[in-house]
């Protein structure tokens, strides 16, 4: 258990560090979007297979092949002047860099880990409570959700294999 709780903290201090990191470089990766990935599918509709990784976890591959393009076509998920100028470059860094940072790096981890398969342990009840879910590789990891007044925080693992962190959200308790 010790083990999962690292883990869980690591990729919660890693989160800051992504976005940051995210923010710097992703103008520097967007010119060469298209020679960090090939052709080949490593998770279908997730993941090309990278050329280069270290620079790839930064692009969105699920976007790209769901829309072709390096962010998503509706005006909804954009601040009203981005979606005006309409810039390539502009829409993609918000999508890539500030909404969804290292996507694909996400995406990874959920592709090494598997779907969840199962709950093993639960603490707390039905609307605040810590997880440790068995996941389809076999490795174990933590999930969280609760409330505070009317806001839904939640973080760890979800059951897809991605790890998120959703704070303050607007929700009804289950």
């Amino acid at each position: 258990m010790i083990k999962q709780i690292i883990i869980l903290l690591i990729f919660i201090c890693l989160e800051p560090v992504k976005r940051i990191l995210s923010l710097c470089l992703y103008p520097l990766i967007y010119p060469f979007r298209a020679k960090l990935r090939t052709k080949a599918i490593l998770w279908k509709t997730y993941l090309f297979k990278p050329a280069f990784k270290p620079l790839w976890f930064f692009l969105d591959d699920s976007i790209n092949m769901e829309q072709g393009e390096e962010y998503d076509d509706k005006e909804k998920r954009f601040p009203a002047i981005l979606w005006e100028l309409h810039n390539e470059f502009l829409l993609s860094y918000w999508w890539s860099a500030i909404r969804n940072s290292c996507v694909n790096w996400n995406n990874n981890v959920a592709f090494k880990l598997g779907h969840k398969l199962q709950c093993m342990k639960k603490w707390g009840g039905k609307n605040s409570f810590v997880e440790l879910r068995l996941f389809a590789h076999g490795k174990k990891r933590l999930y969280t959700e609760f409330f505070i007044g009317s806001k839904w925080f939640q973080f760890g693992f979800i059951s897809c294999g991605r790890f998120e962190i959703d704070l303050l959200k607007d929700r009804e308790k289950k």
